[in-house]
């Protein structure tokens, strides 16, 4: 064989090498879907406000697809370059990039936005419903993902970016007490809290407070409950998530069908979150100055300015009376 015809040949091999080495290896476990935005419509005659207690409201859009493994979004992440990172309470991940206003930080429309199956620690797909109820989303300083489920009262954790979506998760740390949690309203939050632990609370307990833990994801001992955060009368805490200084936000939420969706948005001192009572400041309450759906997670973005942008998803329980709204506000630095 002639030198030039083996020239071609070794340059066609590194091409070939470079391509596949551009597609991530990951993605044939994940499927394409086509999600649509549209700027929230509210009432002319009572804008929103730009600013509610202590936030900045960024704008709001409405999420739709036509695809059935689109919807019931219970936990999110948000990267600073627009990585989204969802979880369903019918068993899909989504991932997606958000597009933002580069001045406001308003949201404008989701991209490249695709879903895949949980997997369990056989790396088999969950398939019964309770299974698969997840709730809670944190990303972990080492990249993984833990997420909180619902009915059976776990946390798993999942190496997404380095293992793949295929791959089998492992069992998170495991807590004490949950049995006596009600099964549709157990581990609704967990966030990343800094030292190889996590914060993980449920929507509501026995009394006016819910139980909170603060738990080693290294270790195999059943972790305590180890705090406790006031409620409301009817509120229950959906979501939490740690701010840039070391404290979390966390949201409630409040529903009745006369009075509608309430959401409260607090901060909670780090240190309280794990001993005693949770020191809380209210930041937020959001009512009917705000089209409101089922919110029930949120996910922070450190500012370049030590402050924080918060992105509010809720969940549509795949109903058509209800929808996917993404809110942005900002937290300004104190």
């Amino acid at each position: 064989m002639r030198r030039g015809v083996l020239v071609a040949l070794a340059a066609l091999a590194l091409a070939a090498c470079d391509q596949a080495r551009s597609v991530p290896p990951d993605s044939a476990n994940w499927r394409a879907i086509e999600v649509t935005a549209a700027p929230v419509e509210l009432d002319p005659d009572h804008p929103a406000p730009t600013r509610v207690g202590a936030l900045v409201f960024r704008g709001g859009v409405e999420l739709r697809s036509r695809d059935a493994a689109f919807g019931g979004l219970s936990g999110l992440w948000v990267g600073p370059d627009g990585r989204l990172v969802a979880v369903s309470d019918a068993g899909f991940w989504l991932s997606a990039r958000l597009i933002a206003n580069t001045e406001t930080g308003a949201p404008l429309e989701l991209r490249e936005a695709r879903v895949a199956t949980f997997r369990d620690e056989r790396g088999a797909e969950l398939s019964e419903g309770v299974d698969k109820d997840a709730e809670g989303l944190a990303r972990l300083a080492d990249g993984r993902f833990a997420v909180s489920f619902e009915h059976t009262h776990l946390v798993r954790i999942y190496d997404l970016d380095g293992a793949g979506v295929a791959a089998p998760s492992v069992m998170g740390p495991r807590l004490v007490g949950v049995e006596r949690l009600e099964p549709n309203a157990s581990l609704e939050a967990i966030a990343d809290a800094g030292a190889g632990r996590v914060l993980v609370g449920a929507e509501r307990s026995d009394g006016p407070r819910t139980p909170l833990w603060s738990a080693s994801i290294a270790s195999s001992a059943p972790a305590p409950r180890t705090g406790e955060l006031d409620l409301p009368f009817g509120y229950g805490l959906v979501s939490l998530d740690r701010l840039p200084d070391g404290n979390f936000i966390a949201v409630q939420r409040f529903y009745a069908p006369v009075v509608g969706v309430r959401i409260r948005i607090v901060r909670i001192a780090a240190a309280s979150a794990a001993a005693g009572p949770a020191r809380v400041t209210m930041l937020a309450d959001l009512g009917a100055d705000f089209e409101l759906d089922n919110f029930e997670s949120v996910a922070v973005t450190p500012l370049p300015d030590g402050g924080a942008r918060l992105h509010l998803i809720s969940d549509n329980n795949f109903s058509p009376a209800q929808r996917t709204l993404l809110y942005v506000f900002d937290l300004p630095s104190s």
